[in-house]
């Protein structure tokens, strides 16, 4: 589909805004997706996550310039890191063996005591900028994020993050379950 006409935007800017662009793209951006994930409904949650991307992006005074462009970007981008998800949890949970459930919750409140001792014992020898991206990671925070609360570059951070994960991963599944390697 061509760009909208122009008109677009406020004062004299020929870009779409938000609700013009999900208008004039949604549809599109859709296909887009289904071919990228082949599942509908995940498609069309790549799109509308995207679209709110993009009003977020605005309000903050930084609404890209080529919004077609960037859209299609953005759907790309959430549609692989969706489908890396997917990649590590299936490996997580393969590499798994559940835990047979309990009638009594002071055996799960054990097993939860010991996996928290397992994991503070894995992250013992972590320096303290790799325990703190490590812990801002787990609840959530973004690279940008975690970058700026720990002084490096995005890039710096990845790479921090990537290998801690990597250590703490392989301290976890060693034999002796988390002893410092």
């Amino acid at each position: 589909m061509d760009a909208p006409s122009l008109g677009f935007g406020p004062a004299g800017d020929l870009r779409p805004s938000a609700s013009e662009a999900f208008g004039a793209y949604r549809a599109e951006l859709i296909r887009h997706a289904l071919q990228l994930t082949r599942e509908p409904e995940e498609a069309a949650e790549i799109v509308q996550e995207a679209f709110l991307i993009l009003i977020r992006e605005e309000r903050l005074g930084r609404g890209p310039l080529q919004v077609r462009a960037w859209l299609y970007r953005v759907v790309a981008n959430l549609a692989a890191s969706r489908a890396r998800h997917r990649l590590v949890v299936r490996r997580h949970a393969e590499g798994q063996v559940p835990r047979p459930e309990s009638a009594d919750p002071a055996d799960t409140a054990l097993a939860r005591r010991d996996d928290a001792e397992r994991l503070v014992r894995a992250m013992a020898g972590l320096s303290a900028e790799a325990r703190i991206a490590l812990v801002l990671f787990a609840e959530g925070y973004s690279g940008r994020e975690i970058a700026a609360r720990i002084g490096r570059s995005s890039g710096a951070t990845r790479t921090l993050l990537c290998r801690t994960r990597s250590r703490v991963r392989a301290r976890l599944t060693a034999p002796d379950q988390g002893a410092v390697a």
